[in-house]
């Protein structure tokens, strides 16, 4: 997974020589705009169409902005890469890896947030802490309310991590 490379060099903020900039577009079936910035009306504001500006740039390119599907701009400093076996070694840049890496967080991110996923979420946590068969593969002894509460039960006898590596 490139990505994960891509975004430790943002964050510390060293590029290699050779990073060479790329710029894809992307389609969002969605309307997206950056809720942060402070304006009567979003939509006139150029603003608000920037989504993100690091680790790379995110900015809404349609014009008029209402347009569907909304098109993105994505623009990044790509630094190459190389893999190697017993016999052969090559470089290339992997920017088609990062960028599609990046549109599945971001989709992922994006679609957190919609009633189908909360609900999903809400009904997996509800499933996790009402079956006693697979608490142990998570470390949780049950509810504590009816045994005095966490703090009179051993809220700190965390048995699995060795004291050395605290």
């Amino acid at each position: 997974m490139y990505a994960l490379g891509f975004l430790k060099e943002r964050s510390e903020e060293k590029l290699s020589t050779g990073a060479v900039e790329v710029e894809y577009r992307l389609v969002c079936s969605g309307e997206l705009y950056n809720r942060n910035v402070k304006t009567g009306d979003w939509r006139k504001s150029g603003v608000a169409r920037i989504l993100l500006r690091t680790p790379f740039e995110l900015f809404v390119a349609s014009e008029p902005f209402e347009d569907y599907p909304q098109e993105l701009c994505a623009r990044l400093v790509v630094t190459r890469a190389s893999e190697s076996d017993h016999l052969f070694a090559r470089g290339f840049l992997p920017d088609k890896d990062v960028i599609e890496d990046l549109c599945s967080l971001l989709t992922l991110l994006s679609r957190r947030q919609t009633p189908f996923f909360q609900k999903l979420r809400s009904d997996f946590v509800l499933y996790l802490y009402s079956n006693p068969a697979i608490w142990p593969l998570f470390g949780y002894e049950g509810p504590s309310n009816d045994k005095g509460g966490y703090l009179h039960r051993g809220f700190n006898d965390i048995d699995w991590i060795k004291r050395e590596e605290v």
